[in-house]
């Protein structure tokens, strides 16, 4: 579908969710969630970035990537000392 529209996607992380609404709960606890936005990407440059043969197979495979490296991005700072 991305790629037939030619719409640019953002890549999103959200962590805390299961925290926020644990399984079985029927209200969400307070508790901070993170979202971390990533830069848009168009279908091309996904594709450019992905593994496969298809296009359709590269696309999601350089959007997964996008969300990895948003993900790596999290842990990177939950490692680094605060100045």
């Amino acid at each position: 579908m991305l790629e037939q529209c030619g719409a640019s996607v953002v890549p999103v992380y959200i962590e805390g969710t299961v925290r926020a609404m644990p399984v079985g709960r029927a209200f969400p606890r307070p508790v901070s969630v993170i979202v971390i936005f990533g830069t848009p990407l168009t279908p091309e440059e996904l594709r450019n970035q992905g593994e496969g043969e298809r296009p359709q197979e590269k696309i999601a495979k350089g959007l997964h990537a996008a969300f990895a490296t948003l993900q790596e991005k999290k842990k990177k700072e939950r490692r680094s000392p605060p100045p």
